[in-house]
């Protein structure tokens, strides 16, 4: 969401109207011959399995300073041309065009045409986009979109889209993705930015750009000036003046752009496809002082504590004094308070489940309603803490989801949540009261994402919120008994930290039936009879869940032999790393501890025939451990199986040893015992 605090920047050259030298307007045609070839096309010689390719991608932003309701314009073209290969690839035929809302004006999209091609019998058909596959709607409060469905689209179909946005907001300057999950053969965005308005740039991404150019061009706009009131008029004017300016011009370019691959233990895949990005810095105008807005951290600090909805919002809390008493109650030490605020904020109000930064309503009503977006919350949360008496600071974090944040680039948007900050020693104590079952200190899974910016009336300081000690950890014990045609026995399975947490939001509420009802539909040949859970209530206590099972299939006969895999469905099937390269971090978010083991009483009249040798991988660093120990004494097998994820990010120089690490997991878990009749 963009900030709400950013407005429009006022233009003081007796005001400016009309550019007298016009922009030359890139129409992006598509030639005949381009979309005949596409259409011949079978298959992307440099990615057979793709459903789809990108033919050509381009974009445009430039000014515009005639508009008739709001003067200054900033517009994005865009023209994209797509061939369709299979069914899978029909998705891409719905584009998605976001635009702005903001208190009065609001981006619109204009000049939206489209076409797509077919052959038919040796002849290209083409079909117009009609009004009719066209649709608005509203996301949220600042977001709407225009929703186009390409008409007439089958296997082998070629699409072109073209559009103009329309936008007051110059903030609003259209970052351009090159990357995408299909794979491009041309990609490029223009971007021609008049010399009063500076941007700070980022280019990201691991794919690299071809071609970058740069150019700059004289333009001029001429400015009316009234007699009367130095306003501007439609009739009556009896003087202009010309104004030169710099228009600064620049060009990326890609060719040949792989498709992204998704890939387990990863942020948000923006992060990591090749784009360009913006945020508007400052605007000066001729005769005028300059306007900034963010040029530094220190800055976008100073904005925040401000801001009506953030920085303000927290002097605006007289009303908490009638409720402190009821909400302290008895607790005396600065622990029992922090404690009980806590708990009171996360049982009072109900996270609707919007990510923000900025309040949506007085804290006041927030606390009424019962209900309100992560920074109600969490800066409810805060002002409690410093009514008590308590230290606390507003933190300010992007989610795994939103993007990472670039220290070199200050954005106000590279954030998007808001958690709270207690000092603890020379650290911080990172609170979150949006979550019912998370425990004081326990940040949600998807605020572990590199670091947030504290705020504060010193300009604000970075802390990093994924070294939080939290693991992601388990214990699993089963006791077996097998017989010659089936296995049984009963399980119990340990929940701590993280792994707690998201086993409480999942089944607090469940009475066994949806556990049973995930786990047989997950494992081929389980059924399970009872089902019980302990310590659920107590978020201070380690949740576990106790069930009687009984495993059909698992076992295969051959003469006086009996082979199975000892961690049953436990046994990690697939290697979850299927890259042979990954250009970008390996990212759990947090340390993982999974212990597994097992007793295994082997059916009368057999003994162990053969079992797995014992196995220890320890990477470099002890960044990643696994243990695997089996052990038969009389007709009792235990099994032993540690996997032990110690660093919780791994570098792309790093991937092929993790790789590696877990191939030699899926490998030795795939092992069997062989039992033979005595």
């Amino acid at each position: 969401m963009k900030p709400k605090h950013i407005h429009r920047p006022s233009i003081n050259l007796y005001l400016l109207l009309l550019i007298i030298l016009s922009v030359c307007m890139s129409a992006y045609p598509v030639k005949n011959d381009e979309i005949q070839e596409a259409l011949e096309m079978n298959s992307y010689a440099k990615d057979t399995t793709a459903s789809a390719v990108i033919i050509s991608d381009q974009g445009r932003s430039y000014f515009n300073f005639n508009h008739p309701r709001f003067g200054l314009e900033l517009v994005f073209e865009r023209k994209i041309l797509v061939k369709i290969f299979d069914a899978d690839g029909y998705s891409w035929a719905d584009i998605n065009i976001p635009l702005y809302i903001g208190e009065t004006y609001e981006e619109d999209v204009v000049d939206l045409k489209g076409f797509t091609y077919n052959l038919v019998n040796g002849k290209t058909e083409k079909t117009k986009l009609s009004k009719e596959s066209i649709f608005r709607e509203e996301t949220s409060d600042h977001w709407k979109q225009v929703k186009v469905t390409m008409p007439d689209v089958r296997e082998g179909s070629v699409f072109e889209l073209n559009y103009k946005v329309s936008s007051p907001f110059i903030f609003n300057l259209q970052s351009w993705t090159f990357q995408k999950s299909i794979p491009a053969i041309r990609s490029e965005y223009q971007a021609e930015i008049p010399e009063y308005f500076q941007y700070n740039k980022n280019v990201r991404g691991y794919f690299p750009i071809s071609d970058h150019q740069t150019d700059s061009r004289l333009s001029a706009l001429t400015q009316y000036k009234s007699n009367r009131d130095n306003h501007i008029v439609g009739t009556g004017q009896t003087s202009t003046s010309s104004v030169n300016f710099v228009e600064n011009i620049e060009k990326w370019t890609a060719y040949d752009i792989p498709a992204f691959k998704d890939e387990p233990y990863m942020t948000d895949a923006d992060n990591f496809k090749t784009a360009v990005t913006f945020e508007l810095a400052y605007t000066k105008f001729p005769n005028a002082p300059a306007e900034n807005y963010t040029t530094t951290w220190e800055a976008i600090n100073q904005k925040l504590m401000e801001s009506d909805d953030f920085g303000d919002a927290l002097d605006r809390t007289g009303f908490l004094k009638n409720y402190m008493p009821e909400v302290i109650g008895s607790a005396s030490t600065e622990e029992e308070k922090l404690l009980n605020i806590y708990r009171y904020v996360r049982g009072k109000v109900k996270w609707n489940e919007t990510n923000s930064l900025f309040t949506s309503e007085k804290l006041k009503s927030v606390l009424e309603k019962g209900s309100g977006n992560s920074a109600d919350i969490n800066l409810l949360l805060l002002a409690m803490l410093r009514e008590s008496g308590i230290k606390a600071y507003p933190v300010a974090i992007s989610t795994r989801n939103h993007g990472m944040i670039f220290p070199t680039s200050p954005t106000i948007t590279s954030f998007n949540y808001l958690v709270v900050g207690v000092p603890n020693n020379d650290q911080y104590l990172l609170i979150d009261a949006t979550e019912p079952y998370a425990p004081l200190g326990l940040l949600p899974y998807r605020c572990l994402n590199g670091s947030g910016r504290l705020i504060d009336e010193k300009g604000g300081k970075w802390i990093d919120v994924s070294s939080q000690p939290d693991k992601e950890k388990t214990i699993t014990e089963y006791t077996i008994d097998i017989d010659e045609e089936s296995i049984s026995g009963n399980h119990s399975h340990v929940y701590y930290d993280q792994a707690a947490y998201a086993f409480r939001n999942q089944f607090f509420s469940d009475d066994g039936s949806a556990f049973q009802k995930e786990m047989e539909e997950k494992v081929p040949g389980l059924e399970i009879s009872k089902v019980t859970y302990e310590k659920m209530d107590d978020l201070a206590e380690n949740p576990s869940v106790l069930c009687d099972i009984t495993l059909n299939d698992c076992l295969t006969e051959a003469g006086d032999l009996i082979y199975f895999i000892p961690m049953f469905f436990d046994a990690m099937k697939s290697n979850p790393f299927k890259l042979e390269k990954r250009d970008y971090p390996v990212d759990y978010g947090t340390q993982i501890d999974d212990f597994y083991f097992s007793k295994i009483n082997l059916p009368e009249g057999y003994v162990v025939e053969s079992i797995p040798e014992e196995i220890s991988i320890v990477l470099p660093n002890r960044a990643a451990e696994y243990i695997y120990s089996a052990k038969a004494v009389g007709n009792m097998l235990t099994l032993r199986s540690q996997l032990k994820i110690n660093h919780a990010i791994f570098t792309a120089e790093h991937y092929a040893d993790l790789k590696n690490f877990y191939d030699l997991i899926v490998k030795k878990q795939s092992e069997q015992v062989v039992i033979k009749r005595s």
